[in-house]
């Protein structure tokens, strides 16, 4: 974190330095401009105005520059804050896609190993059926031959 907020920090600085030097520059120059012109024309009022109007001029676009260094600044600090979060709300939506589609797949196979065990109970019904049905026919022969045994023996 601590080598982040450093980077972040030099960006911004360097952001900075830029338009606030630029800034400086101008109005250096707007008054050296404007005292040289005052001097040779002894300070006319109208001259005066015009020099207040200048100054009012470079001061204005000295603060859309100090404005937008800001603004920059200011964007890639969110950016920088953003981007992280982003990266990993699509991590995980990517892991909820996955434990979605693990999800649906174990399903799938859980129906389908469902259906598989449903057909081997009802083919175990009906061999259970088959069996139990011969075996009491069995029984009943068994019965009958003692029957038939016991009458022929009288």
């Amino acid at each position: 974190m601590k080598n982040f907020k450093n980077k972040t920090t030099k960006k911004i600085a360097a952001i900075l330095a830029l338009p606030l030097g630029l800034g400086v520059l101008i109005i250096i120059i707007q008054y050296s401009n404007l005292k040289g012109i005052l001097i040779k024309n002894n300070a006319d009022p109208l001259l005066a105005s015009a020099i207040y109007y200048n100054f009012i001029k470079t001061g204005a676009v000295y603060f859309l520059l100090v404005a937008a260094s800001l603004l920059l600044a200011l964007y890639i600090i969110i950016k920088k804050a953003v981007n992280p979060a982003i990266a990993a709300k699509n991590k995980i939506m990517l892991d909820i896609q996955e434990i979605t589609d693990l999800y649906v797949n174990l399903n799938g196979e859980t129906a389908n190993n469902a259906r598989a065990l449903e057909e081997k109970i009802e083919e175990l019904e009906k061999f259970k059926k088959l069996t139990i049905n011969r075996e009491l026919k069995m029984i009943q022969l068994k019965d009958k031959l003692k029957k038939i045994n016991t009458d022929y023996k009288k």
